[in-house]
């Protein structure tokens, strides 16, 4: 017995062994049913092939006829299982009457001789030469291959989880064997009338067995991990069995039959701990899928919110604007000669615009943030100009609360730096409307210097301070230190987004942001801004 002939075997017995494997495990599902079929199809192929190269010419054409009937089976077969798998049996049963015609009647044509006939041939026994039917029947393997590798296509693009890795796997494998075996059992030996190159096309099932195997272990197909499980265990417990009636004294006997129970109520344990594990791993295969799907599906809502922020604040931007710039010219600039309770009534109104436009612009910069879409247009500034003004803006405001503040130089002169003037004066309004707020009958002082590679800028106040517990979410969106606090009720005002749009437009420059505090001892903000500046990818 040659090596070739080993081999074809091998691959006819474990074909037939995986298919009774699959069926064994769940002989009742239509999926495990159609796939026994499958390789039982297969297994028959092969072994006419093997038995009939022993064969004469004058004996081995019902060899043939039966090899190619069941390629007939091979092909419709898996047909059917890629239509019920994994889960489509009321498909399968709508379709299977329809699609069994083709290989009935290529399976009579090949018992009538009509599909390929066994021809003398020099230097071996016959050699197959095709039929009258022969490209037909070529054409109708073709057919249902493609047919299948696209239903399981489709079953590949609709699942998801392990199911999809499993289609996945079978498709890459049936794809692979159904080429290789069209290619080397019909078309080559027609074309190059070798007989011996047929034998590639059998050889060609060891990869959809390989694939195949490695979806059933790796992946679980068809749940046969059990099954395997427990064929292994019986297999020993026989071999005890035998061991035990074959026993030569009664005490070896005992100890035999002791044995065997041993291993039998461990085997059970076994099995019953592989299907717990199973049973546990597909609940977690599970889990993990919906635990995706809910973050893919926060994810796009998460951009869904963002982007109806961005869109809202913009449009809300066009008619806040109008109300604010008209009631600040009837009121701070008396276009309309109000008299003075009628600017009375009318500044909350402007007040409240106001708030409500930096809201606005505040809710438009966080949504910017989130989408990676903040941009810093910097131009030369001279910080030390632009420091005064904003301080001097504040003196009134100050003076309101009892609060004295002041802009110090720590260095001579200032250099002039690279920045975004608009963004840094929102940095530089915020820290010190935040010192002002939580300062009563205090001090603000700013102070800015130039160390290092670095500008430091630094606004310290003596105000309440900031809890402990409060610091580390201080730059957090919608966070607000003191926001519930009963004896401040006035800090339960603003959005608590002013510090996180600081930090990444900081951030955005290159710089840091940090802070010192101590509940009852005032805080200090000091940020820091790059001499040089380099341009960053843009701050999340």
């Amino acid at each position: 017995m040659n090596f070739d002939t080993i081999i074809t075997a091998l691959i006819a017995v474990i074909s037939l062994l995986l298919g009774c494997i699959v069926l064994a495990n769940d002989y009742k599902n239509i999926s495990n049913r159609l796939f026994f079929a499958f390789n039982f199809s297969a297994s028959v192929w092969i072994s006419s092939s093997l038995v009939a190269k022993f064969l004469t010419i004058d004996t081995v054409q019902p060899f043939v006829n039966i090899g190619f009937a069941a390629t007939s089976l091979v092909v419709y077969f898996f047909l059917m299982f890629s239509i019920a798998f994994p889960n489509s049996p009321n498909v399968y049963k709508s379709w299977w009457h329809i699609l069994s015609v083709m290989p009935l009647i290529f399976i009579i044509l090949s018992f009538m001789n009509l599909v390929a006939k066994a021809t003398p041939d020099e230097g071996v026994n016959f050699k197959v030469s095709p039929g009258f039917f022969y490209i037909p029947y070529f054409l109708f393997l073709l057919s249902y291959a493609v047919a299948s590798i696209i239903k399981l296509f489709v079953n590949y693009r609709q699942e998801k989880g392990i199911r999809k890795e499993q289609i996945f796997v079978v498709l890459l494998g049936f794809s692979i064997y159904a080429f290789l075996a069209l290619f080397f059992s019909l078309v080559m030996p027609v074309i190059t009338h070798n007989p011996n190159i047929y034998k590639w096309g059998i050889y060609s099932v060891i990869i959809f067995l390989v694939f195949t195997t490695y979806a059933i272990i790796e992946r679980g197909l068809l749940n046969v991990k059990v099954i395997v499980t427990e064929l292994a265990v019986l297999l020993v417990i026989l071999a005890l069995l035998v061991q035990t009636l074959s026993s030569e004294n009664l005490g070896r006997g005992i100890i035999n039959a002791s044995i065997l129970i041993i291993v039998a109520y461990g085997g059970y344990l076994i099995i019953a701990s592989v299907k717990k594990e199973i049973a546990h791993n597909r609940q977690l295969q599970n889990l993990t899928h919906q635990l995706e799907q809910d973050k893919r599906e926060l994810v796009d809502l998460d951009r869904m919110k963002d982007e109806f922020l961005q869109m809202a604040t913009h449009e809300l931007n066009t008619p806040i604007t109008v109300i604010q710039g008209r009631l600040s010219m009837a009121i701070e600039e008396n276009m309309c000669h109000l008299n003075d309770e009628q600017k009375k009534f009318l500044q909350p109104i402007l007040t409240d615009t106001k708030r409500l436009a930096q809201l606005s612009k505040d809710i438009l910069n966080v949504a910017r943030i989130d989408q990676h879409r903040m941009k810093i247009n910097v131009t030369e500034a001279d910080i030390d100009s632009l420091i005064s003004s904003i301080v001097s803006g504040f003196e009134l405001k100050a003076k309101e609360k009892g609060n004295s503040i002041a802009y110090i130089r720590l260095n001579q002169s200032l250099p002039k730096i690279m920045i975004d003037q608009s963004k840094i004066t929102e940095v530089l309004t915020n820290l010190i409307s935040n010192a002002n707020k939580f300062t009563e009958n205090g001090k603000i002082a700013v102070t800015a210097k130039a160390k290092d590679d670095d500008m430091i800028i630094t606004i310290g106040d003596s105000g309440v301070g900031i809890e402990k517990e409060e610091q580390k979410h201080l730059f957090e969106k919608f966070f607000q230190a003191g926001r519930f606090d009963p004896d401040n009720p006035q800090e339960q005002q603003g959005t608590g987004l002013g510090l996180f749009i600081s930090k990444n437009i900081i951030e955005l420059h290159g710089g840091k942001i940090q802070f010192d505090s101590a509940k009852g001892k005032g805080s200090t903000f000091y940020f820091s801004l790059p001499l040089k500046y380099k341009e960053i990818g843009i701050s999340a």
